[in-house]
């Protein structure tokens, strides 16, 4: 008789919620359902390409700051790096040029704020599912 040991986090995708503008106070990463996913939080942009390379995570939960046109910069250098990887954009009110720049990293879906719990969750597993391409 064989026994496999695998650890709880090998059977969880592995989801990173970038959330720059926060500075280590995110609100995104603590509602995602931990017995779900393995979840690595990263608030600065060098910490997030890291987190990539290091291992491919599942999912790609990124919050989008109304005035930082550098996340999409930042967004396109992993679609480059990752250009699989699902992402989920999750902004507030955008600008039209804004939502068009969003649109062309082609993400598995984007979620504007507010948003319940539930709905996030949901995004990122249909995202890691396959279910929000498009």
């Amino acid at each position: 008789m064989v026994t496999l040991n695998v650890a709880l986090t090998a059977l969880r995708p592995r989801v990173i919620v970038a959330e720059p503008e926060c500075g280590g106070n995110g609100a995104l990463a603590p509602r995602l359902d931990a017995t779900r996913f393995e979840v690595v939080s990263c608030h600065r942009e060098q910490d997030l390409l890291e987190q990539i390379l290091e291992r491919r995570p599942g999912a790609l939960v990124y919050f989008i700051a109304p005035q930082r046109a550098s996340d999409l910069a930042l967004l396109v250098l992993v679609r480059r790096m990752a250009p699989e990887l699902p992402l989920i954009l999750v902004a507030r009110a955008a600008s039209a040029e804004i939502q068009e720049r969003m649109r062309s990293l082609h993400p598995a879906c984007t979620v504007l704020r507010p948003m319940g719990d539930a709905e996030l969750n949901e995004a990122v597993a249909g995202a890691i599912c396959g279910r929000w391409w498009g």
